[in-house]
């Protein structure tokens, strides 16, 4: 090898490494600008997509290409900008240039809405221009949540949420009276799951139905109720609360779509402790309007709201 070889390879070696230091030391800046959620909001609020396939795993889950040619470092007047379309983000590497086109990207969109209202994760991307790189290097990235409105065809964003998705067995929602489990808030309601979430932000249709409901299973049930302190009841799952009585003196059995839930039994004379049931009723399927049955011991229903 010759001597100009080695001075040339060694150069492509700096260049390499000053882009990926380049590359770190953006991210660490995305990740910080990002923290507070004003960054997010500023950026992405109004943005509408098609919430069809927003399921995680999905090939065709949603995707948009922002036409913002800039990135705020914060949402203060006189802030510097973190990125610029076509511009090198550090001047460490004049190398690491965002790309024109499809630049920055809202990606792996993924989330559950009901009731007009929804709750979405996202990777949001800043795509390098290749043709620069001196090295191949991943687009720099920030996971992000966001709340939602609209319907199934049009999604509008509202604003970020800051934060990670609650741990299981702890208060979730604003006024912490729900109980997180599954990545969900989790709440009982007697009676039905519209009335009871009316007031924490709507139903968790998805959430009800799929992941504790006619359309989940039995474990899931029973990690909600354990989760929400239901040390009593008793586990064998009854389907006694899946029965609604119309009437008094000749009741008329009708089957309801409570999903899951607890049947519980008041005091029966003086020292007798209450007890509680655990029901699951997957006929007819979960309904977030059911009305839940029981006779002389109301059922409380499982119900995953959206705040």
């Amino acid at each position: 090898m010759t001597l100009a070889e080695m001075y040339s390879k060694q150069t492509k070696t700096m260049t390499s490494l000053t882009q990926k230091l380049a590359e770190s030391d953006f991210q660490q800046q995305m990740i910080r600008a990002f923290a507070d959620g004003k960054v997010c909001t500023s950026l992405f609020a109004g943005l509408t997509f098609d919430a069809t396939n927003a399921v995680a795993g999905n090939p065709n889950q949603p995707k948009i290409y922002l036409t913002n040619s800039t990135i705020p470092i914060s949402t203060l007047p006189s802030a510097p900008p973190l990125a610029v379309v076509n511009k090198p983000v550090s001047p460490l590497s004049p190398n690491l240039i965002v790309a024109a086109a499809k630049g920055l990207e809202l990606a792996n969109i993924a989330g559950t809405y009901s009731g007009g209202n929804g709750i979405y994760s996202a990777t949001f991307n800043v795509n390098f221009d290749d043709t620069k790189l001196a090295s191949a290097v991943a687009p720099a990235s920030v996971q992000i949540r966001f709340s939602t409105t609209g319907t199934m065809a049009t999604q509008t964003i509202v604003q970020c949420i800051v934060g990670t998705p609650p741990t299981d067995g702890v208060p979730c929602g604003a006024t912490k009276e729900g109980v997180s489990q599954g990545g969900y808030c989790w709440y009982f309601f007697h009676p039905s799951c519209t009335n009871g979430c009316a007031t924490h932000g709507g139903t968790n249709d998805d959430a009800t139905i799929n992941y504790a409901g006619s359309g989940g299973t039995l474990e899931n049930c029973r990690k909600v109720l354990l989760a929400a302190g239901w040390m009593r009841t008793q586990l064998a799952y009854s389907d006694a609360g899946c029965y609604y009585y119309d009437g008094y003196i000749n009741p008329t059995l009708a089957k309801t779509g409570a999903g899951c839930g607890v049947l519980v039994y008041v005091n029966t004379g003086p020292g007798t402790a209450p007890w509680s049931q655990a029901i699951r009723c997957t006929d007819p399927a979960t309904n977030m309007d059911a009305f839940p049955g029981g006779q002389g011991a109301p059922t409380w229903r499982a119900c995953a709201c959206n705040n």
